[in-house]
């Protein structure tokens, strides 16, 4: 796979307004000189050239080491939904992903009570209702 006119009109164009002191035709004939590489490269390669300081013309697209760096970091686990939370979270102890060590057993949070409840019952028993203003709410 090669590097389009098309691809590479577009990417010039995002190269200037990313690096606007690089003039158009300039990006171009860099580009033009790694046409036969893989575009997803060449774009990830101009781009990382247009965010180095040091670099002062689009002369450096075609070698450097912005062609070499390392992958990105791997993105971080994904945030659970209150769905998957309520899966992982035993209902005996109020533990995700592993119970206590006093715990009788994993049971999940959807499975104890018809799915109604948001902590074990003894800790939900502790919990004394407070009055604040003429309402009651619990603390």
């Amino acid at each position: 796979m090669t590097l389009s006119k098309e691809q590479a009109q577009a990417l010039t164009r995002t190269v200037h307004l990313l690096r606007p002191a690089w003039n158009e035709e300039g990006i171009m004939a860099a580009l033009i000189k790694v046409r036969e590489r893989d575009p997803f490269e060449v774009a990830l390669a101009a781009i990382r050239a247009a965010k180095d300081p040091s670099a002062k013309t689009p002369g450096v697209i075609p070698t450097g080491p912005h062609w070499n760096e390392l992958a990105p970091e791997a993105p971080k686990a994904p945030r659970l939904s209150r769905e998957e939370k309520r899966a992982r979270t035993c209902a005996n102890c109020g533990h995700m992903d592993g119970c206590s060590p006093g715990c009788p057993g994993f049971v999940p949070l959807d499975a104890a009570t018809n799915g109604r409840t948001t902590a074990p019952q003894d800790i939900r028993s502790q919990i004394q209702p407070t009055v604040t203003f003429g309402i009651e709410e619990t603390a």
